[in-house]
């Protein structure tokens, strides 16, 4: 559905037959909506396996990424640091990270975080937009979420020296395979 304010008027975008919700079959598909660093719409997969993408100027839609799909997994998503976007985990025992301008998805884990207990609805940049915070639901406290990567924290942490050694421990690491978080 397309709002305008301006007119008070509603209208509907459709794709091609079968296409809605990038062939979820489950009837709640996506729960929350984000404007991209491209302009593009992004949706949270709330039970679809993708995430849904939504070009307002061309009236198109594309997906990107794949998740196992499941019954209210993610709920919210919004705009962070480093041109990404982060959907809260429901149901999921991960944080989704979309990277619209790579036009793939990441996952960001933690010890803490329960598989199917509904734990954060809610999900929104802090007031430095460095930091991000989901809010709690069905937990005791609120998730506080650190995007930036390792190499980053390191080079701030140690500097140069610290950023030299963590790069090189790097290399001589074999490569690990990522699994989806929900076999974890």
């Amino acid at each position: 559905m397309v709002i305008d304010p301006d007119e008070q008027a509603l209208s509907f975008m459709t794709g091609p037959e079968g296409f809605l919700g990038c062939e979820a079959n489950n009837v709640f598909k996506y729960s929350d909506i984000c404007v991209g660093p491209n302009n593009k719409l992004y949706c949270s997969p709330f039970g679809a396996p993708t995430i849904l993408v939504i070009d307002t100027e061309e009236r198109k839609f594309s997906c990107i990424g794949t998740i196992i799909p499941g019954d209210s997994q993610l709920s919210s998503i919004c705009a962070g640091p480093n041109n990404q976007l982060f959907c809260s985990p429901e149901k999921a025992n991960y944080v989704l990270v979309v990277k619209p301008n790579e036009n793939k998805i990441e996952f960001i884990t933690g010890n803490r975080l329960e598989k199917d207990k509904q734990m954060f609805l809610g999900i929104c940049a802090g007031p430095d937009q460095r930091m991000l915070y989901c809010c709690p639901f069905n937990c005791e406290s609120v998730l506080e979420i650190n995007p930036r990567s390792v190499v980053e924290v390191a080079e701030d942490c140690g500097g140069k020296v610290l950023l030299e050694a963590f790069l090189k421990a790097e290399e001589g690491r074999q490569p690990n395979v990522p699994t989806a978080p929900d076999s974890m």
